[in-house]
């Protein structure tokens, strides 16, 4: 698989199988890592294109993929402190902290999403004119694609690692691919028409935000 050639490449000594909790510790590792640069590239593209053309969909869109971001890194911190041996502090380990760092990411998802909640019924009220630049709203498009690569990649190395941390990320990279095609799709046709759809959507969008958070709370 794909994706088990990756892991080759990148954590020397993995193999197909139950890996050892010194290569478990390598790939979340790497996994961490390696969210964390492409949600940096993700967020630069959809801030840019939040400004340019003033969007509140895509703006909302774009502090999505920021709290992505912020994620990854709070993903990347849990995993290395779950993998602590014992102490005496800690006699049974620290393997709770995958489960708070899941924890942490939804309540990031829910704060952002009554957020933008607000911010939508806004524009819904006071409508505003978009600004179109198709340079940027294609590769915007583009990091849909980029997104779903990531869900894929997380929520392989979940069940390969049995991560409900990266299970958490996984569900919120699915969550940012449908969020960003359906953004995608009313940004073509806000510059078409007088309809708030750009608030519209960005009230839709906001509540998937909610919903997810609260799913993943819940199972953490």
């Amino acid at each position: 698989m794909f994706f088990d050639r990756l892991l080759e490449r990148a954590v020397p000594g993995w193999k197909v199988g139950n890996p050892s909790p010194e290569l478990r510790l390598k790939c979340g590792i790497f996994t961490g890592y390696l969210g964390i640069c492409l949600n940096v590239v993700l967020a630069g593209i959809k801030v840019t294109a939040g400004i340019l053309t003033g969007s509140v969909a895509i703006a909302a869109d774009a502090a999505n993929n920021v709290s992505d971001l912020g994620s990854s890194i709070i993903t990347t911190v849990s995993f290395k402190m779950s993998a602590k041996p014992p102490s005496p502090e800690h006699p049974f380990g620290h393997g709770r902290m995958e489960y708070i760092g899941g924890l942490i990411v939804s309540v990031l998802l829910v704060s952002m999403g009554l957020n933008f909640l607000w911010e939508s019924l806004q524009r819904i009220v006071h409508p505003q004119e978009l600004h179109a630049v198709p340079v940027i709203l294609i590769l915007y498009f583009c990091t849909v694609f980029v997104k779903m690569w990531m869900f894929l990649y997380f929520r392989f190395i979940s069940k390969r690692l049995n991560s409900a941390l990266f299970r958490a990320q996984s569900m919120e990279y699915l969550n940012d691919v449908v969020c960003t095609s359906v953004v995608s799709v009313s940004a073509f046709f806000s510059f078409h028409t007088r309809l708030p759809l750009d608030g519209c959507v960005g009230f839709i969008f906001s509540g998937m935000l909610i919903w997810t958070g609260w799913g993943v709370m819940r199972e953490t």
